[in-house]
Parts: structure tokens; C-alpha cells; sequence
């Protein structure tokens, strides 16, 4: 009996691999003082809850279908069938490339210098948002940011190794 929705193998290899390292993650995190790894857990049975909705979605089950149709879009309401969505390759290694760019740019510069040039910028250019609406995006999360880990919970971002 196989309960996996035609053509979704790929998928299930990518989803069960998430859900490995967000195991991983959790058992790490409780490797941590008791007060630091309070969020690094909150991300990761986030993560955990969020990679077990996208297994069941993968089913060919009424919950599966269900899953299925929340998070991927509208189901046709002629046929009674979530239409599929497969973006292009191109697509998907732009969006990987702009979280690697995320990630060597806050090795370098840190998390606050970053995180106003990536929103700025992927809002600019991967959502063709006007340039005001690209600042505004930038400086919420900014001070969104901030205040929550540096205020908040008094919890230092990483600075990058130009300015440590």
C-alpha cells in the first residue's frame, strides 16, 4: 500500500531530510544553559510541527489533500483539485542563492547590518516592491529584530567577524 501522492518521492526525501536535521537541532539546542536555549527550541519544535504538516501533506490522504490545499494554494472548483504548482529550477536556485547571500553576509557584517540589506534588497528585486515600500519593510524588521533579541530578551547578535 503506498499512501504517497503520485510524484511527490523527491519531496518526501527533502522533507524527511528537514525533519532529520530539525531532530538534530532540537538535541542540540538542550546542550545549551537553560536561559539560552529557550528560542533555539521554540524555532525548533516550530520546525518540527511545520515538517510534520508537510509530510502529512504529501500523502494521498483526505488529510493529506487537506494539507495539501491549505499551504500550496486553491483547489480548482470544477475538478475539486489543488492545480500544481512546479516553479522553474531557475526559480528555486535564485531564491537558494539570495539565502546564501544571506548567510556569507551575516558571517561578515553580522545580523543588524544584514538584515536591512537582504529585506531592502529581496523585497526590490525578487517582489518588484516600490523603494518606499522596500525601506519600510527593511526598517520594521530591523527594529522588529532588535528590540526582540537585543531589548527583549537581552540576547547579543552576532556582529561578524569585521566588527569582532
Amino acid at each position: 500500500m503506498n499512501i504517497l501522492a503520485p510524484g511527490k518521492r523527491g519531496a518526501l526525501y527533502f522533507a524527511l531530510g528537514l525533519f532529520a536535521l530539525t531532530v538534530v537541532f532540537i538535541y542540540l539546542s538542550y546542550a545549551y544553559a537553560p536561559e539560552v536555549r529557550l528560542f533555539p527550541l521554540m524555532v525548533g519544535y516550530t520546525g518540527l510541527i511545520l515538517c510534520t504538516l508537510d509530510l502529512v501533506g504529501l500523502t494521498d490522504t483526505g488529510l493529506g489533500r487537506s494539507i495539501d490545499a491549505a499551504f500550496s494554494g486553491k483547489v480548482d472548483e470544477e475538478t475539486r483539485k489543488v492545480p500544481k504548482f512546479a516553479p522553474k529550477l531557475s526559480r528555486q536556485l535564485i531564491a537558494m542563492a539570495w539565502m546564501v547571500g544571506l548567510t556569507i553576509g551575516i558571517y561578515l557584517i553580522g545580523f543588524m547590518a544584514m538584515v536591512p540589506v537582504y529585506v531592502f534588497s529581496s523585497m526590490l528585486f525578487q517582489g518588484k516592491k516600490s523603494v518606499k515600500q522596500c525601506a519600510y519593510g527593511a526598517i520594521s524588521a530591523t527594529v522588529f529584530i532588535w528590540v526582540m533579541f537585543e531589548l527583549l530578551l537581552k540576547y547579543e547578535l552576532y556582529r561578524g567577524v569585521f566588527v569582532e
